[in-house]
């Protein structure tokens, strides 16, 4: 029997009907004693083709109808429908995040659009008029005449520099920090108030590998001409001469999104060169790791998700709360971990003395507090009526949300997850083939890999060899890591749940095996 029966919607197949139609022609004209050809050439059997063809379209028509209620067996839209009804929404597509300062000339107003290449890659990034947090923003960028940038081609290891202003030179050392060079400035005749982001041996921001930013931005009110001139340079590394340029940048960095609706890399300092022309733009230079997107979830992801989320107990899940927060902060699951209490008794918190009450949950979420607001109302829209949401982390982080009765301002408490800084040393043997610049290569590997685990994941010695191992033609290798520096222990990193293990370039120590 087609249609809808106990054991679901049964479609009538090209066959089926076929038939029915050749029965129902002969059964009707031999009520009026007349006898028809529907064989497959004559003149009705045709008709029966065509009526038959159209008829079987409209069947599986009804069947998809059916199929999209259900989430084993809807597809796209319906099966976001679906899964709406249990409260877990598809991770959408993401494109990564960044932000880049402008170089060029003063007073270059630079539009949304225009493209960036990351350094040995075919990735680009695109200016947009969009923050990380999805307001609107500015849609030109303009290239401040009160601005000035530094780019050496490298990292300085000795040497020192002469920055020029009205004929003044302030000499500064290729060690100086930001706030040394801040003071040098200010030494100057003309000069009352500057601003000075980075330093020329890369340690103020973090860079251990590419070109070195000085950004500086000065009250230029007192000063004949606002020009800056580089009157002497002698740093290098690794006894090689490093060049520079300078000229005017954008006071604040502009948005930045990759072209590319995926987890595209842009590390720190390798978004320099533009892709499109403008009359009086240069360069760039992102100070930060560009924010990775992701891909839009699959659909057999999504329904693997729906299942593993539904297999837990409760009216709304941890897994399902999860969600509706990531869903909230446009972000992957590595950016928000639940917490829950569900026994009968206290249990300490993220800080002590901090406890979390019986039957109580924490969120813990790595994102902007621009977010605070969308993720208190995604968390109450999510959870069970009468559930406790604490907050145990001695942060004082809240949302303000809006309740079922239509009273705004509601507070919600929120957690920031513990970001836990990893300190590694890597002792390797070289071949002849170690790559000149393989322990940079080390180094960018293993910042790569810890940034990209998840919440709570452990650190696992073993795990940071493949990092490691892919530069190549590295005879001998032992790797150290622990929580403090100059690690000497190859024992496994516990992280906790609320935790979330970081790395940075200048706590990783590449040297020989003594």
């Amino acid at each position: 029997m087609a249609g809808l029966t106990d054991q679901g919607f049964e479609p009538k197949t090209l066959e089926e009907l076929q038939t029915e139609l050749r029965e129902n022609i002969t059964l009707r004209f031999a009520e009026i004693d007349e006898v028809v050809n529907v064989g497959e050439s004559s003149r009705f059997g045709q008709l029966i083709d065509i009526f038959s063809s159209e008829m079987s379209l409209v069947w599986e028509g009804l069947e998809d109808v059916y199929n999209s209620y259900f989430a084993l067996t809807s597809l796209g839209v319906s099966l976001d429908k679906a899964l709406q009804l249990v409260n877990i929404a598809r991770i959408k597509g993401a494109s990564s995040q960044g932000e880049i300062y402008l170089i060029g000339d003063a007073n270059t107003s630079v539009a949304q659009g225009n493209r960036f290449t990351v350094t040995d890659t075919t990735n680009d990034f695109a200016l947009s008029s969009k923050t990380r947090t999805g307001t609107p923003d500015i849609t030109d960028y303009l290239i401040s005449p009160t601005s000035l940038a530094v780019v050496v081609s490298g990292i300085a290891d000795t040497g020192t520099i002469d920055l020029s202003f009205d004929g003044n030179a302030a000499t500064i050392n290729w060690d100086d920090t930001a706030a040394e060079i801040k003071t040098a400035l200010e030494a100057l005749a003309g000069i009352t108030t500057v601003t000075v982001l980075g330093n020329f041996d890369g340690t103020e921001l973090g860079i251990s590998f590419v070109p070195s930013l000085v950004h500086i931005t000065l009250d230029v009110s007192t000063l004949v001409s606002n020009d800056m001139t580089v009157e002497a340079n002698t740093l290098e590394f690794n006894s090689v001469a490093l060049t520079t340029e300078n000229n005017y940048a954008s006071e604040s960095p502009a948005n930045l999104l990759s072209v590319d609706v995926d987890a595209i890399q842009g590390l720190k300092g390798t978004i320099i060169v533009p892709k499109d022309s403008v009359l009086g733009l240069d360069s760039g230079y992102n100070i930060d790791n560009a924010f990775l997107g992701n891909l839009k979830e699959s659909d057999p992801a999504y329904r693997a998700r729906r299942y593993n989320e539904l297999s837990r107990q409760g009216t709304s899940t941890a897994g399902g709360i999860r969600e509706a927060v990531i869903d909230a902060i446009g972000s992957t699951s590595k950016n928000v971990s639940i917490i829950e209490n569900d026994s009968d008794f206290a249990i300490p918190g993220a800080l002590f003395p901090n406890e979390m009450p019986p039957h109580s949950f924490e969120v813990f979420v790595n994102a902007d507090t621009d977010f605070n607001d969308a993720i208190a109302q995604a968390i109450y829209d999510a959870k069970s009526l009468g559930i406790e949401v604490v907050s145990t982390d001695g942060g004082g982080r809240t949302g303000t949300f809006t309740d079922a009765n239509g009273d705004v301002g509601q507070i919600m408490p929120i957690s920031s997850t513990v970001d836990v800084p990893i300190f590694i040393t890597v002792q390797r043997e070289k071949g002849v083939n170690y790559p000149s610049d393989g322990d940079d290569q080390i180094k960018v590997n293993l910042v790569t890999f810890i940034n990209n685990l998840q919440i709570g994941d452990a650190v696992y010695n073993h795990r940071l060899f493949s990092p490691v191992n892919d530069v190549g033609d590295i005879i001998d290798l032992i790797i150290f890591a622990d929580i403090t520096p100059a690690p000497t222990s190859t024992a496994n990193i516990i992280i906790d749940p609320f935790e979330q293990a970081t790395l940075i370039s200048v706590n990783v120590v590449v040297e020989d095996i003594p």
